[in-house]
């Protein structure tokens, strides 16, 4: 959407609308997607698409147009970009687990090296059907384009094939001489056979969406499109071979229902008339701007009328994706109105403002509006609570606060019971060789007394390993103890912490009822201790022994996990712990589907705990942050 949109609707608004030849009203559209949003993740720098997403939630809606440009995943028609193609399966998947209906929309193509204005992505060249022209090139590039898309992105439906291509904005030619509007038709009716074929060729079940248009031209535009369509020389005689849904973009800054069913109505009219049958329509951008002159009092009227307008007057609407979330005051691209449009406040830069002090991501009163009419329930304003760090993710201190003191340590372990928000305290436990529970990762010493002492835990008593002095966090020799495992228990229950107790060895049954006898003794509950290990038979052994003791499997990747390995997680309660590197979205999104405990280990990044904080995984496991916060 641009700035000459809202010019061409002014001039135009009284030649478009008038009376309407009777629509057939025939249910050829699912209004239980009607409520729609457009998702520009991929583009806004600084929002976390996962705030974005849980906000779609709360707010109701149920369809959503997300921007999925070919430079963003692609260096060129043939060859992915790897960095570019991981962001946007992470932003996707996402949505997929949402459950939402997804209309994908590219409006970027790619030029060989070296032409005239090559790097603008949206140009094209001007129309040139001899053999071996550039222009039959650049289509060929197109269909390859797309396949490549579909085939990285094979379970999407909808592919919306371009954007307002009857206007200039999005339909520059390439060397600077602009089109006129039939050439623009022209053009546009061959991307769309070169793009659908490729795009059915990668997933015959796909379907294709007409590239939103403008509606202040869109009659004349379709009409021409048509032309050729029924022409001798057209690809294909069929209109399903260039788009199976229609599309357009009917922003009116000055709403009036009747105005606003007629002009969609004149449209669809051109539509129905060609093709001579009925066919499903996608608004994939509609809404209003306070810089384009719309003040908030009349958005939050035009909001509520305009949609139920969408399900009750235009029976071939099946969504209408608003545009769009949020404000953004640093927009470089499009009119001022471009950074007003959205239900929410920016979340990155604040609004200055003589009155009263706005917050980021603030929802605005229309926010409220489309929530109500969508039916959504969630809390609105959960921003704030990102910002502060007010997680539903938990904290877990690895082997205590051990960037503080040495790991392992009663000292370490205090330090992290100290910490208000520090929800856990992990920590390794071996079987000294007289059978006594022992606190230490390594299974030997060398490592934690700096080369001092070289004793094997398991061949080593444990008043042996107690008598040994391990050196502070600042290498000051014969300061620390090797801790007992109530040592470690009474700090817990000193400080009201959990344990996370790693089993370091494959324990027999005999062994782990030692380890269990000095917890219980040390009178912390059971509740209070979750036991993880890379043993997965040991956790088996303590579920035989109670089924309800608090477990977790670690691993270092979960890549090779079947659904079986899965569904045995679930049914036996059995959290996954997982190094956090190793770890995708998708992957922790389906964790969270089947309803598993998780623990990401070891996060170190105060970015990438906030990451992973935002995306309500169970708990992080971390060296050095005690604290979401500050």
């Amino acid at each position: 959407m641009k700035k000459s949109i809202f010019k061409n609707l002014f001039l135009l608004f009284p030649l478009l609308l008038g009376g309407c030849a009777g629509v057939e009203e025939k249910p050829i559209a699912d209004k239980s997607y009607i409520y729609g949003m457009t998702d520009l993740s991929g583009q806004e720098n600084g929002v976390d698409y996962h705030y974005t997403h849980k906000l779609f939630e709360a707010m109701g809606v149920k369809s959503v147009r997300i921007w999925m440009h070919c430079n963003w995943i692609m260096k060129n028609p043939t060859e992915y970009s790897t960095s570019g193609l991981e962001k946007m399966r992470a932003i996707y998947d996402d949505l997929k687990a949402g459950g939402y209906q997804i209309i994908a929309m590219n409006h970027m193509n790619f030029h060989k090296t070296g032409m005239i204005n090559s790097a603008s992505y949206t140009a094209k060249p001007h129309r040139d059907l001899e053999e071996g022209s550039y222009y039959l090139q650049w289509l060929s590039d197109l269909e390859t384009t797309y396949y490549n898309m579909v085939k990285a992105f094979p379970d999407i439906e909808y592919w919306e094939i371009d954007n307002e291509c009857n206007n200039d904005d999005f339909m520059p030619a390439l060397g600077g001489v602009n089109f006129d509007l039939e050439e623009k038709a022209q053009v546009y009716y061959d991307m769309m056979y070169f793009a659908s074929r490729g795009i059915h060729r990668a997933n015959p079940n796909a379907k294709t969406v007409m590239g939103g248009l403008i509606v202040s031209n869109a009659q004349t535009f379709l009409e021409t499109i048509y032309d050729y369509i029924d022409g001798k020389n057209s690809w294909s005689s069929n209109p399903d071979d260039y788009f199976q849904v229609a599309c357009w973009h009917p922003y009116m800054p000055n709403y009036t229902r009747e105005q606003f069913v007629t002009l969609n109505n004149k449209i669809y009219n051109v539509i129905k008339t060609r093709e001579g049958k009925d066919k499903k329509v996608f608004f994939t951008e509609v809404g209003f701007s306070e810089n384009g002159g719309v003040k908030l009092s009349d958005q939050e009227k035009y909001i509520k009328d305009m949609y139920d307008a969408c399900k009750n007057d235009l029976p071939y609407v099946e969504s209408v994706h608003y545009f769009r979330m949020y404000d953004e005051y640093a927009s470089t691209w499009g009119s001022d109105a471009e950074k007003t449009f959205g239900l929410f406040y920016d979340p990155v830069s604040e609004k200055v403002t003589e009155g009263e002090k706005v917050s980021l991501a603030q929802p605005k009163v229309t926010a409220k509006v489309y929530q109500e009419c969508a039916g959504g329930t969630g809390d609105l304003n959960i921003y704030k609570d990102f910002l502060q760090g007010n997680y539903t993710t938990k904290i877990v201190m690895h082997r205590g606060y051990n960037s503080l003191a040495r790991e392992n340590t009663v000292k370490a372990f205090t330090l992290a019971g100290e910490q208000p928000d520090v929800h856990g305290i992990e920590t390794d436990v071996w079987l000294t060789k007289d059978n006594k529970p022992i606190i230490i990762h390594d299974g030997d010493t060398k490592r934690v007394t700096l080369g001092k002492y070289n004793l094997n835990v398991k061949n080593s008593t444990f008043n042996e390993l107690r008598s040994i002095r391990l050196p502070d966090e600042n290498g000051n020799p014969d300061v620390e103890q090797i801790p007992s495992l109530t040592e470690y228990c009474e700090v817990l229950k000193k400080y009201n912490k959990v344990g996370f107790v790693e089993l370091k060895e494959d324990f027999s049954s005999e062994s782990l009822d030692i380890i269990l006898n000095e917890i219980k003794n040390s009178g912390i509950s059971m509740d209070k201790i979750v036991f993880i290990s890379f043993y997965k038979n040991a956790i088996l052994r303590l579920l035989e022994k109670d089924s309800q003791y608090k477990t977790m499997i670690l691993y270092n990747e979960v890549g090779s996990l079947t659904d079986q390995d899965y569904e045995e997680h679930k049914q036996k309660n059995i959290g996954i712990d997982v190094e956090f590197s190793s770890l995708s979205d998708e992957q922790i999104q389906k964790i969270q589907r089947l309803g598993i405990k998780l623990n990401i280990w070891t996060v170190n990044s105060k970015d990438i705990a906030n990451k992973y904080g935002r995306m309500s995984v169970d708990y992080i496991t971390t060296d050095c942050l005690p604290s979401f916060k500050g």
